[in-house]
């Protein structure tokens, strides 16, 4: 669905909360081969400069085969800062990380004050942190 490349950010904001998000990506009522089946919603190519989520943005009933049906993190990117947001009902049932495949060096990542409910993957539930990634999670539910 989405490709952030090099020297390019992507952030989505909401005025809504994470009770009533304003912004809701939905994998099952976009029909978009990617999100149906295939890759993640997001996908941080080398050398983009991160991706922001924040309250009042909901991802859900994404399907991907490879690791991290929301967000895959590949080598050599920017942060993946999330405050906020609602992550719910993703899979990754081939592979690791349902919501969140974090695969960098080279940046730190913040997720809090998230809420995750129904997410699952065929190992690593809602997230998995390769090659001595950074990730801080705080106030998360």
């Amino acid at each position: 669905m989405f490709n952030v490349y090099k020297n390019a950010t992507l952030t989505f904001r909401s005025t809504g909360t994470n009770e009533a998000p304003k912004l809701t990506i939905d994998g099952k009522r976009d029909k978009v081969t990617a999100t149906s089946g295939h890759w993640s919603a997001i996908i941080m190519q080398e050398a983009c400069k991160g991706v922001n989520i924040y309250e009042g943005v909901a991802f859900v009933n994404h399907i991907s085969y490879k690791a991290g049906s929301v967000v895959r993190m590949n080598a050599n990117v920017g942060p993946l800062t999330i405050d906020g947001g609602v992550f719910s009902n993703n899979t990754a049932p081939e592979q690791d990380a349902g919501v969140f495949r974090i695969n960098t060096t080279t940046s730190r990542n913040m997720i809090k004050n998230a809420v995750f409910s129904g997410n699952t993957s065929a190992s690593g539930g809602v997230m998995s942190i390769e090659n001595n990634a950074e990730v801080t999670i705080e106030g998360c539910k």
